[in-house]
């Protein structure tokens, strides 16, 4: 269970940690948030729909999601920019 601001979040399916911040994934309702190391509340944001992992690519400075597939033409892995300005979907 995540607990933040006084709210539960009962669940989550992944972490990861980029640079000096802990980022939570697979979040209901669907969104991404950051946490500093020591617990407290960075920022959030919203996604269109649930994602079960991901990596920060410091080289390339863009995320990569997994998501399970369920309907056609959708994803396995959508990768966007450190600032959520731009999406690349790949394995369809």
């Amino acid at each position: 269970m995540l607990l933040v601001k006084g709210r539960q979040y009962l669940e989550f399916d992944d972490a990861a940690l980029v640079g000096s911040e802990i980022l939570f994934l697979g979040i209901y309702p669907p969104k991404l948030m950051w946490f500093d190391l020591d617990g407290k509340f960075l920022r959030k944001e919203k996604l269109a729909r649930p994602t079960d992992t991901g990596v920060f690519s410091e080289d390339e400075n863009r995320y990569y999601f997994f998501n399970d597939t369920r309907e056609p033409g959708e994803h396995f892995v959508e990768s966007v920019s450190e600032t959520f300005q731009d999406t690349v979907k790949v394995l369809p």
